[in-house]
């Protein structure tokens, strides 16, 4: 699935696993384990944020209309 590459920004804004049991496994307790993580996370996905914009997209889709 390409969406949550793009979305996380291929890894810089969050972390991608494998779309598995184990894959899901490992990626929770990863981020359990390592505190230095969930604030790194944390910290990106506020910059992140701000390129969803619905005004800015609603802009985006009348365009196209």
């Amino acid at each position: 699935c390409s969406g949550p590459n793009e979305l996380l920004g291929f890894g810089n804004y969050g972390m991608l696993v494998d779309n598995s049991v184990d894959g899901l496994y490992k990626g929770i307790k990863d981020m359990i384990d390592d505190k230095k993580n969930i604030e790194l996370y944390k910290n990106k996905s506020r910059k992140r944020k701000k390129i969803f914009n619905i005004n800015k997209s609603i802009k985006e889709i009348e365009k196209l209309l």
